[in-house]
Formats: C-alpha cells, structure tokens, sequence
C-alpha cells in the first residue's frame, strides 16, 4: 500500500519538491530489510521475526497521519524496512510449515496470497487517497485498516503450531 502512495503523502504533507525521495527511501529500505530481517529470522526463528514485522507496520501505518515535516520519511524508511522483511521471511517460512519437497508450489502460492494482498490494499489506498485528495488526514482509514489487518496477521502467527515454527532455532522441520 505504501511504495504507490509514499510520494503523493509526502506531497499532501508540504514536500512537493523532495517528495520523490519517500519512494527512493522505500526501495532502499526494503531492499535492507530483505538482507537484514533474513539474518535476523535465522537468529530469532521465523514466527517472532514476522510478529515484529507485523506489528511495526501495524504501528508505523499509524503514525504516517502524525509525522510532519521530513518525519514522514522516517515513518516511509520504517514501512519499506519491514515489507522487506516479509519477503525474505516467507520462503524460509514456508519450507519450515510444508518442507522442501513440494516448495516450489507451495510458495507460488504463498506468493499469490500476499499478491492479492498487495492488489487489495492498493485498492483501499486508492480509495481513500481519492477521497482525500490533498487532506491526508481523510486517509487515515486506510491506515487504520492496514494496521487492523497486521494485528490479524500477529494472531494468525501465533496460532501456527509450535512444532512447525520454532521460534529460537534457525533450523528448518
């Protein structure tokens, strides 16, 4: 939802003239948090590292209608920091739940569902961003709703058998 929407905020909160920056600073972020959530998923396990994904987009997407000035471009960093880590996290992730033998299907479709995620949440950007126009305080639902669906995403999680996921073990079922 964020990497469409991150200049046109920056844009909504004053920056016209280095709004351009909040989608350099996404793509640089979730390129790092891909190499670093990795690592640490390896130290930490699979499942606590997506909780901490989960719940600091949840939290950042709460604070993009609070962050002025330049700030919003940390709140960006933040955002793009741990999408990265979602997608460094799922192949490994699904290896531990399903095993090698069949990864190559299972994944695909793990990968379609975070895609129709993806598509979806673009969807509810937009309509709120529509609405919004420039009062970026009107897209505040969208947030919300993003925030909501992480903290869905953090039960989920912790519903996952424990026998599957270890939580401090970096090696696979």
């Amino acid at each position: 939802m964020m990497i469409g929407f991150a200049k046109p905020i920056a844009v909504a909160k004053g920056l016209e003239s280095t709004a351009v920056v909040g989608v350099l600073i996404i793509s640089i972020c979730n390129s790092f948090g891909r190499l670093l959530w990795g690592i640490i998923s390896d130290k930490i396990g699979r499942k606590l590292t997506l909780i901490i994904l989960l719940a600091g987009t949840g939290g950042m997407s709460l604070l993009v209608n609070a962050a002025n000035g330049y700030w919003i471009y940390v709140v960006i960093a933040f955002i793009g920091f741990f999408y990265g880590g979602f997608l460094s996290n799922f192949p490994a992730l699904t290896a531990d739940l399903f095993g090698a033998r069949h990864m190559a299907t299972n994944y695909g479709l793990v990968l379609m569902g975070f895609g129709i995620g993806a598509v979806v949440s673009s969807y509810v950007a937009g309509y709120y961003k529509n609405i919004a126009a420039n009062d970026i305080s009107l897209m505040f639902p969208a947030f919300v709703i993003a925030a909501i669906c992480a903290g869905v995403g953090i039960l989920l999680i912790l519903l996952l058998k424990a026998k599957f996921v270890r939580f401090n073990s970096s090696k696979t079922s």
